[in-house]
């Protein structure tokens, strides 16, 4: 388990693979599905180091909810803690979209410091965005 409190499991790979950083998206939408769904690809496990940037609990209550099996030996999750309202799927919202750009922009910072080495984005809600405060 790594010393960073947002880390679980570690940023780090015994192997030559890129990690790449996989931003949730918007919680309200398919955005965790997706990623989710992602990983249960065992192809995708072969060819990078997936490391989950969103909220631990709303993915892993999420994986629970649609019944997935998914091996979080060879992915991480970097936990930003930023869903503690509740989530209306399909309603756009301020919380959901502010949540989604925090996600990208902490994908950013990991990609800037160099622990990560690439970064894909789930799904976004450009209307949430604005709601949230984000001007793009």
């Amino acid at each position: 388990m790594s010393e960073n409190p947002n880390e679980v499991g570690t940023l780090t790979s015994n192997s030559e693979k890129p990690r790449i950083g996989i931003t949730m998206g918007d919680a309200a939408g398919i955005g965790a599905e997706i990623t989710l769904k992602a990983l249960v690809d065992k192809e995708i496990q072969k060819i990078c180091f997936p490391i989950i940037i969103a909220d631990a609990d709303f993915l892993l209550r999420t994986a629970r909810n649609l019944d997935l099996d998914i091996d979080f030996e060879n992915v991480a999750i970097f936990d930003v803690k930023n869903l503690r309202d509740e989530v209306v799927y399909g309603k756009d919202a301020a919380h959901t979209g502010k949540a989604a750009a925090q996600c990208i922009e902490t994908a950013v910072e990991l990609w800037r410091s160099g622990r990560i080495d690439a970064i894909a984005t789930a799904p976004i809600s450009k209307k949430a965005l604005a709601l949230g405060g984000y001007d793009f």
